[in-house]
Order: C-alpha cells, then structure tokens, then sequence
C-alpha cells in the first residue's frame, strides 16, 4: 500500500522419512517498491433530464477536478455540470476524474439517449428563387403558437416559417431549423447541407494558394494580421474580421496589415482579399481563430445622474472632441478619446483631442473617463459621419511688380494643381495660363484671384489678392535731359528693381526729408525692398564712369 523495502519470507516444513522429525526451513528476500501509491481512486456517473436538457453528477472517493465530454463535441468541468443538446441522438458521455496529485485518474462513461422533447416532429425543404436567394419552407405537427428559428449556416440567422435568404457565395452550408411548440417548453432541431451556387461578376487571379497567406498574432484581445507581400504595384490588399457568433463582417483600413481589437471571446476567422486592379481579377484566403483573452474589466462608474458625455465639432475633416460634465481640476479623473474604425483606432490621452481624417466613412469615437480615486470607469460613444476632405489643389500666387504702364508681374506658387482660372477683377476675360501677363488698362483696386483645380477637375480652392494700380506718364530727371525709366514697377508697393546697366553704378536713395534709405554699388537690375517705407515720392541718384543721372520713384501701398 505504500513505497518501501519489505522483507518478504518463505518457510517449507516438512516430515523426514528416515527419522520421523518434522523439519522447518526458511527462505527470506528483500524487495524494493518504488512504484508509487497505488491508485485507489473510485467514481460513478449519475444524470437527469428529458427534452436534450441534461443535469449530470459526478461522484467519486478522492476525486479532486472532473472533466466532461458530452459526446457532441461540446466539454464541460466541474462535478455537476448542465448541458443542452441541440437535437436528439445517442451520445456517448464520459468524465475524467482526477485526485488533488494530479497523478491519479479515472475515466468513466454511459451512453444518454436524447429523444425528440414533447414527440414534436419538423422538416423542412427550400427552393432557389435566383442567382443567390434560397425559399425554405417549414413543416411540423406543433399546430397553434409554434415558431421557428432558422441558422443559414453563413454565421446569419432569422425566424418565421417560410423565410428566404441571400448567400454572398457559393458553398455548402449546414441550414438547422430549430422548432419550438406553442409553450416554448418544447423543441426539435432538424439540420441539411445546401449546396448554394452564386455566380460573380469578377474574375478570379490565377494565384497558388501556397502564395496568398494571412497571419496574425496577438497581445491577449489585440490581435495583428498581415498578408504576404507582392512586389507588384498592381495588387491590392483589404483585411476584414469574421464573427462567427453574429455573422458580421468589419472590414479593416484598406492595406496589407491591420490590427483589431476584439471586445469579446469567440470564434472568428481574418478574411485577406488581394485585388489586381491591372488585370481585374482577384481573389481572398482566409484563417480561423479562437480569442480566448478578455482584459480584465474594471468597475463602472455611476456617472449617468452626472450627464457626462461626448461632444464635437468639425471643420471639414478635423474634427475637435471634448469629454464635458466632469470636474477639469480633479486630480482623480483621467481621461482618453479613441477615434476609429473596425479596430483601427487611434487614442488621445486627454479630454479635448483633435483628430484629422484622411478619409471619408463612418467612424466611432468613445471617450473613456477614469476614476483613480475610486478605480472605476465609463465609456460614451458615438458615430461620426466624415463627407468632406480638403482639397489637395492648394491655390497661391505673389505679386512681383506691377509696372508704371499697367503691366503686372505674378509668379503661381500653387500646389498639387493641375489646371487654373485666373480673374483679373477687370472687364477682362479669365485667363487659364498657369502664369500670364496680364496689363491693367486703367489706375484702380483690383482685386485679382487663382482657382487651382486638382487632376480631377471636381475639386478646387481659390486664392485671391488685392493689387493696386497707378499709371503714370513716363519720368523726366531733374537733371539734364532724360533718363528714361531705369526704376520699375513705378509707383511700387514692396519693392522696386534698378536698372544700373552693364557698368558697376552706386546708387543711392533718399527721402523727401534728404535722408539715405538705401544705397548699394552693382550692375544689371538690382532689387530694393520697400515694404516698410512711408508713402511718398523718392529720388534714386545713380553715378557711375560714364553715367550721373536721377529718377523719382512712388511707393502707394
């Protein structure tokens, strides 16, 4: 009965036929056990029920954990465990019982007969309407009050008793009609495979199904996913997660990766769809999986009677969010806005975040407030509609000069444009040059204006400045004879350029008070910037070898 080193004897006694003595001998041998307490470990199965809803029992000497297996394939622990089968048969129950040393452990099994509860009797049959729509119709003796519920086996389900159904693609599907009587008390199952055919408009990529893959991993709900990689720039990838459970499908941010973060446990599978947007075709594999982790949960907050929740504004696609009704001095409260779609989310550590869009869609967005004094939380969501993207034309333009006969010099600084409208505010027709010479006919305010449009055509933004205009006649020097124009534009706003000629000048300029503003020692055309001076009428002196001669230059800003 237990480990050990047991000295076990033999002895032989017998009578001598010589002498008539009885004779005793005796052999003895040591004997080592090393092969553990032997398992004295007992136990019995016991059950109840009717209808496929089942109580069992368990009952051993030492037993310790038990684990069941309901001969559906549904498991079970626990020493009396309840369990409902979906539709009559013979099954085949077995619990593993094992002691508190996990070394010792006992199988046992019965046979349950699960009959069809209350004697109801159901079938069902279907017909194909179209390309993708299935007719069902089913039959029972339940009379009055009895329901039906149907699971289409593509993770949908409906009720009612000739329901049709539309298959996204073809396969065989495991349909069960699950009918209950008028009392609800009662119910049988009844499952068929349905071969559905549905034809598609797209052409399938001749691809080897060991070359298109998708592979996930995951930090306990937080799953990533990833499909192999092309190098070619026609192929296309778009991830989405299956529920099993609800049949729903949550398309990720178009890409070859994605990460999604699961709310529940369950099983679900990752749908990789590859595009070649060349050839027109495609094609998608797919992975199941079990999320098995769930985060531990934390308390909620009993925050209702305090109005807390969400609010937002937009300018186009950015968009500002704030969490309100909620002290902001606290040092117990903190905060965190995550803005999202199907998974990908991205997540602000403060009350008032602001979050900028680069694609159209509906988004959900949840602020979460955290209560450390008293370790608890709540969640607020709402959806978010994005219609509007800026534009990516981005119109722009600077006035150079604009010269003493009218004559203005731009330059289009524009961006990602790829055609334009230009309107002079004159009587003018618009001009569609990207930069044009445009001469004002008279002195005046104009208020002049781009239109950059995209590569589109649809999309555009408007840029406009206002450009003063005063024509003079052309300037004489005070000294002898002319000059000609060696200052332009003249009057100038900003700046005006000098025209020292092809011999090194000085040149210097003053004031109506005399002073020096500028001067310098150049040739050709040389800029002078007069962005910060005073109204008014300046003289330009140039002197050079050859050249002694003035001009008189406006800035009207």
């Amino acid at each position: 009965m237990s480990e050990g080193i047991y000295k076990v004897c033999v002895t032989a006694t017998w009578k001598d036929s010589a002498t008539g003595k009885v004779c005793t001998a005796t052999f003895c041998k040591e004997v080592k056990i090393s092969c553990g307490t032997p398992c004295d470990l007992k136990g019995e199965i016991g059950f109840t029920g009717s209808g496929g809803k089942y109580r069992f029992k368990a009952s051993s000497n030492t037993g310790y954990t038990y684990e069941w297996s309901f001969g559906d394939g549904q498991t079970g622990k626990g020493i009396d465990p309840y369990h409902e089968y979906s539709k009559p048969g013979t099954y085949t129950v077995c619990v593993t019982i094992t002691d508190k040393t996990g070394k010792c452990k006992i199988k046992i099994c019965k046979t349950v007969v699960v009959e069809s509860p209350c004697s109801l009797i159901g079938s069902y049959s279907w017909k194909k309407l179209n390309d993708s729509t299935y007719k069902f119709y089913a039959t029972s003796n339940g009379g009055t009050g009895t329901t039906y519920t149907w699971s289409w086996g593509d993770g949908t389900s409906s009720t009612g008793g000739d329901p049709s159904h539309v298959y996204k693609k073809s396969g065989v599907y495991e349909v069960c009609l699950k009918i209950y009587n008028s009392t609800k008390k009662c119910y049988t199952v009844i499952c068929k495979k349905v071969e559905v055919t549905v034809p598609t408009t797209t052409k399938n990529c001749k691809w080897e199904k060991t070359a298109i893959k998708v592979g996930y991993s995951n930090k306990c709900n937080v799953y990533s996913f990833e499909m192999t990689l092309f190098a070619d720039s026609c192929i296309k990838y778009q991830l989405s997660v299956y529920d099993m459970k609800t049949g729903k499908l949550y398309p990720l941010p178009a890409g070859r990766t994605g990460s999604y973060t699961f709310s529940d446990t369950g099983k679900f599978a990752i749908i990789a769809k590859y595009s070649n947007i060349c050839t027109g075709c495609d094609t998608q594999t797919y992975s199941m999986f079990n999320v098995t982790c769930k985060p531990t949960t934390t308390a909620k907050c009993n925050w209702a009677s305090l109005g807390v929740n969400l609010s937002y504004g937009n300018k186009c696609n950015v968009y500002t969010f704030e969490g309100k009704n909620l002290s902001t001095t606290s040092k117990c409260y903190a905060y965190s806005i995550l803005v999202g779609n199907s998974g990908a989310s991205t997540t602000y550590s403060s009350r008032v975040a602001s979050h900028t869009f680069t694609a159209t869609g509906t988004y959900t967005v949840c602020i979460k407030y955290y209560d450390s004094c008293k370790a608890c939380d709540t969640m607020i969501c709402t959806t978010v509609k994005v219609d509007c993207l800026p534009c990516g034309a981005k119109a722009g333009f600077t006035v150079d000069s604009v010269a003493s006969n009218g004559k203005m010099y731009i330059k289009n600084t524009s961006t990602g444009a790829k055609s334009y409208v230009w309107n002079f505010g004159d009587s003018t027709s618009a001009s569609k040059d990207k930069t044009p010479l445009h001469q004002f006919s008279a002195s005046g305010t104009y208020n002049v204006c781009l239109t950059a449009y995209d590569s589109t055509g649809t999309c555009s933004t408007t840029y406009c400045y206002t450009v003063k205009v005063l024509k003079t006649r052309s300037n004489k020097s005070n000294s002898t004879g002319s000059v000609g124009n060696i200052s332009y534009p003249n009057p100038a706003d900003a700046g005006f350029y000098i025209n020292l000629g092809t011999e090194k000048s000085n040149y210097v300029v003053y004031n109506s008070a005399g002073q020096i503003i500028a001067q310098g020692d150049n040739s050709g055309i040389t800029y002078v910037d007069s962005k910060n001076w005073a109204n008014g009428v300046y003289q330009i002196s140039i002197k050079s070898a050859s050249v002694n001669k003035t001009e008189s230059v406006m800035i009207a800003h």
